[in-house]
């Protein structure tokens, strides 16, 4: 198949749509063309139904929907602010009303945290109930619901929680449960 002028110029155009994102495109032949509004493309019907319903445009709308989302997370962290002419420090991770905010955004971090929390008030109430005799489950049930879940979720309600994260989240409940009702799993090495 011979190359034409049409494929070559076609070419250049995706060539400056997948590298060179932020300029624009003008061949003196064809004057200055529409740019495809979602994947960047210049060409005729660039923002027709046709083009956007391509599987090309569709690809090469999420590849610069990436890009720009990681270069302006890049530019985020470039900028300095300063109060009073004193610039005002970095940081990854900070404490605001008790729960970790990082600065990926990621929640993982306040979920851990307030994972060993739980645990450890969990302990102190489980050492108190084990002396105590005869408690029955469904009071041990009634602490842990009342104390240790209040510590455990604080915040939840804006975590993004991961397949890993509910995982954990589920086992230190099931965990819990069988402390509770005394139907620990039996070691196989016994």
């Amino acid at each position: 198949m011979p190359i034409t002028q049409n494929s070559k110029r076609l070419t250049l155009r995706k060539h400056f749509r997948a590298r060179h994102l932020e300029d624009g495109i003008r061949i003196e032949e064809e004057g200055q063309l529409p740019q495809c509004t979602r994947c960047g493309l210049f060409m005729k019907g660039a923002n027709s139904d046709r083009h956007h319903n391509s599987v090309e445009c569709r690809k090469f709308t999420e590849w610069r929907t990436h890009y720009f989302r990681a270069q302006c997370q890049t530019d985020a962290l470039t900028v300095n602010f300063s109060i009073g002419g004193s610039e005002i420090e970095h940081v990854k991770q900070f404490t605001y009303l008790g729960r970790i905010l990082d600065e990926t955004d990621d929640d993982s971090y306040a979920l851990q945290r307030q994972l060993a929390r739980a645990r450890t008030k969990w302990g102190r109430i489980a050492s108190v109930l084990r002396r105590s005799q005869g408690v029955k489950p469904r009071a041990m049930g009634y602490f842990y619901k009342v104390v240790v879940q209040t510590i455990l979720l604080y915040g939840s309600e804006t975590w993004v929680v991961t397949d890993f994260l509910l995982k954990q989240l589920r086992s230190f409940h099931s965990r819990v449960a069988r402390y509770i009702t005394g139907r620990h799993i039996p070691s196989p090495w016994k």
